[in-house]
């Protein structure tokens, strides 16, 4: 698989991924709707749920994150599949990986204080 394609199908993960949570708030938006039906007062609408600005960039950033990763694993990768998973697994896995960085630093000041008299 050509590099480029690892990176478009990463950031088709992400997309999918952010996609998935646009679906559960407008499903809470409808039970919201739902449970007002036949009460008085005003429906929750779509903008009470949503804020274009704010999820645009959400979108973008996993969009974004997606494609990193798949480009970061771009070697790893052997199929449009793998590549969709490890995009849409992008914010978990670097997650992970500055846990594990944070992990190596305390191993080392622990070790330097041990060192020490």
């Amino acid at each position: 698989m050509q590099f480029w394609h690892v990176v478009g199908f990463g950031a088709l993960g992400g997309l999918l991924v952010e996609l998935v949570a646009f679906h559960g708030r407008l499903l809470a938006l409808q039970a919201k709707r739902s449970q007002k039906l036949g009460k008085r007062g005003k429906l929750p609408g779509l903008r009470d749920s949503l804020d274009p600005l704010v999820d645009t960039a959400v979108a973008l950033s996993r969009i974004g994150l997606g494609a990193g990763a798949a480009a970061l694993l771009a070697q790893q990768v052997s199929g449009s599949l793998a590549a969709v998973l490890v995009g849409s697994a992008a914010p978990a896995l670097f997650r992970q990986f500055g846990a594990a960085r944070s992990v190596a630093d305390a191993e080392q000041q622990a070790t330097e204080l041990e060192q020490q008299p």
